[in-house]
């Protein structure tokens, strides 16, 4: 049975309300992202920078939500906590993160330059801040791995 248009545009919404209910991150960035496209009335930005905006908040969007779909997936086929589990909802968090570091930047390249007089290549600087920051963060999170690993590895002889 085919659907009619309506119909595939109520179960849209009801999956857009399932995810505004049930993920406290993608109301978070809602609001930013209302904010910050909210502004756009306010500024006189030009149309290209309100399109940058528009899809930086919008890229967010969907990557927490996409980020949601996974981690449900993943919750009914693997209910049970496994290794493998984890490094795909890790993997799917990582995917939110950049697309937050991609709308940072665009933030600091578009905001920065009405707000404060930036150069639009503190852009490019924010992001290298945030990538470098991840990495650090990343390299010290295998650090502590090891560590772990090995005083597992000694606990047990």
């Amino acid at each position: 049975m085919k659907r009619s248009f309506w119909q595939s545009l109520r179960f849209a919404i009801d999956g857009i309300r399932f995810v505004v209910a049930h993920q406290k991150n993608f109301r978070i960035q809602l609001a930013f992202g209302t904010a910050v496209l909210v502004l756009c009335f306010f500024v006189d930005f030009s149309p290209v920078e309100v399109l940058w905006l528009v899809f930086a908040v919008f890229f967010v969007l969907l990557g927490e939500a996409l980020n949601t779909v996974i981690e449900e997936m993943m919750n009914v086929i693997h209910p049970d906590k496994n290794e493998h589990v984890r490094h795909v909802k890790d993997a799917s968090a990582g995917m939110v993160l950049i697309s937050s570091i991609f709308a940072v930047s665009v933030g600091a390249v578009v905001l920065g330059r009405h707000f404060f007089g930036w150069h639009p290549q503190a852009g490019a600087i924010v992001a290298l801040v945030f990538v470098a920051f991840s990495v650090i963060l990343g390299i010290l999170g295998e650090v502590k791995e090891v560590v772990r690993k090995k005083d597992t590895r000694s606990d047990s002889r």
